[in-house]
């Protein structure tokens, strides 16, 4: 099912029945549904085609990617092959450079998608030789219908809406993990500190420490927009940590020391 997005979408179904080979980027805000929808459509068009999805939760993709991609890129097969990669403002330098020339002369029977948020991020001798697809954040009224249907409590669907606004695949994502949004809601709401200290555990079990900043990073936004100027500290450390989180080697001491520092 795909919320939105209508005219982006009947425009991929045409450049999937009717192009033999190019080159498209969707771009837009983060989590709004972008790589869903690509996914979505092609379900309908894998009978008869190849299709490769690529994601990844890791920072950074690798040269081992790009070279995938090329090697998928040179050669035919009966039918048509898709390839998506999700996030490509991660591919690193080594990576964009390997992909230039092919980009630009795709010589198989194939369409190559990429999918971001960061479009700033890839070279711009790439994203020049790309056709983008544009993205809009997809209407609140949308969404609420949508999950209104799925019997959420009001003040449920407007703490979701007002965190998330226009990003039904953000809002997807914490009803497919609730418990975790939960988990990330005491911390941030709860007024007492040792209750949130005895939580540390069960998130340490339940989520990477990236995914909680990431979750903390999206709670200080939406009170920044209410007018709230404090939360710029908040956010610039919380991004600090998210940056470095990968040499931390002692989650939970790391975990404890934020909830001190921020929300004590």
């Amino acid at each position: 099912m795909i919320i939105g997005h209508n005219k982006e979408k009947e425009y991929l179904k045409n450049i999937i029945e009717k192009y033999e080979r190019g080159a498209f980027m969707l771009v837009g805000p983060e989590g709004i549904g972008k790589f869903h929808t690509i996914k979505t459509i092609l379900k309908d068009f894998k009978d008869e085609n190849e299709i490769i999805l690529l994601d990844s939760e890791e920072k950074i993709i690798k040269l081992s990617t790009a070279h995938l991609i090329q090697n998928l890129l040179s050669y035919d097969t009966k039918n048509k092959r898709f390839i998506v990669l999700n996030d490509a403002h991660k591919l690193n330098k080594e990576a964009q450079n390997s992909l230039l020339k092919i980009v630009e002369e795709i010589k198989a029977k194939a369409l190559l998608f990429f999918v971001t948020h960061r479009q700033f991020k890839i070279y711009p001798t790439i994203r020049s030789r790309m056709q983008k697809i544009n993205f809009k954040l997809v209407p609140n009224e949308e969404i609420y219908e949508y999950l209104k249907n799925q019997n959420l409590k009001e003040d449920t669907i407007k703490l979701l809406l007002e965190i998330f606004p226009g990003q039904i695949g953000k809002i997807i994502n914490v009803l497919q993990n609730k418990e975790k949004f939960n988990l990330v809601s005491k911390i941030y709401f709860g007024k007492d500190i040792f209750e949130k200290l005895l939580l540390v555990d069960k998130i340490e079990e339940n989520m990477d420490l990236d995914e909680f900043l990431k979750y903390l990073i999206y709670f200080e936004r939406n009170r920044l927009l209410k007018g709230d100027k404090s939360s710029v500290y908040r956010i610039k450390f919380l991004e600090g940590l998210y940056q470095d989180s990968d040499y931390f080697l002692n989650k939970n001491l790391q975990i404890s020391n934020l909830i001190i520092t921020l929300y004590g």
